[in-house]
């Protein structure tokens, strides 16, 4: 009776765990260039997950994670091509080599890794399709905009006759400004990191400027890219 009653809960345990793997999708192997490339281990990831796909269902896709290789500072082309070669490859292996079609591949790119990565997974019909290592978006510091009133200290009452000026403070080069201001008048430095404003025909208790920045930063996607800071304005 215990040797039967065993059995059936061998089996229920079998039927949970393949109900669960036909429910979400499976990650199968990765390859990272963490010092240098290394296509031979590259090849032979693929040509077993190549032969791990083909006992799939005819529905089940095949999906390729890539995570773009980051640095400090401006993006290099030279880290998007590396690891765009590698993806090409892998799909190359798979659709003429292997003669997956192209149809069941699914090529995405996920966040930023240290190094070019890519993940191998599959995913059965219907499930949710993987999105590879989300914990980790970047390895770069973001750099950080403040506006600040530099014609005095920020926060003070000025008289509507007067000009103001902003300036946005940002670590980094290149950057490309754009303000935006609740009141007044821009009378110049849009376009710049630091902007005079007319308040002559101010008729508002305060006044507030804002600037968005935009920027060549691999991590840039995921990072603030606006601030602003408000005055008080003093009616004569």
């Amino acid at each position: 009776m215990k040797s039967k009653n065993l059995l059936l809960l061998l089996l229920k345990l079998t039927f949970v765990v393949s109900l669960q793997a036909q429910t979400e999708a499976v990650k199968i192997d990765d390859y990272a260039e963490t010092t240098r490339e290394n296509l031979e281990l590259l090849a032979k990831k693929t040509k077993n997950f190549a032969e791990r796909f083909r006992k799939e269902s005819s529905t089940s896709r095949a999906f390729i994670i890539y995570y773009l290789n980051e640095s400090k500072g401006s993006c290099k082309e030279k880290s998007k091509t590396k690891v765009d070669e590698r993806v090409e490859f892998v799909k190359d292996q798979l659709t003429n080599k292997y003669k997956i079609s192209s149809d069941r591949i699914v090529v995405s790119a996920d966040s930023y890794w240290h190094y070019p990565r890519i993940e191998f997974w599959i995913a059965p019909q219907g499930v949710r399709e993987p999105t590879g290592n989300t914990g980790y978006t970047s390895d770069c510091d973001c750099p950080i905009v403040t506006v600040s009133e530099i014609s005095e200290a920020e926060g003070v009452i000025f008289g509507k006759s007067e000009t103001v000026i902003f300036k946005a403070s940002i670590d980094l080069d290149s950057v490309k400004f754009k303000w935006n201001i609740s009141a007044g008048e821009i009378i110049d430095g849009q376009g710049t990191s630091i902007i005079k404003v007319d308040l002559t025909k101010v008729n508002v208790e305060e006044v507030k400027a804002s600037v968005e920045v935009d920027y060549d930063v691999c991590c840039g996607s995921h990072c603030m890219k606006e601030d602003s800071t408000t005055i008080k304005i003093r009616q004569k």
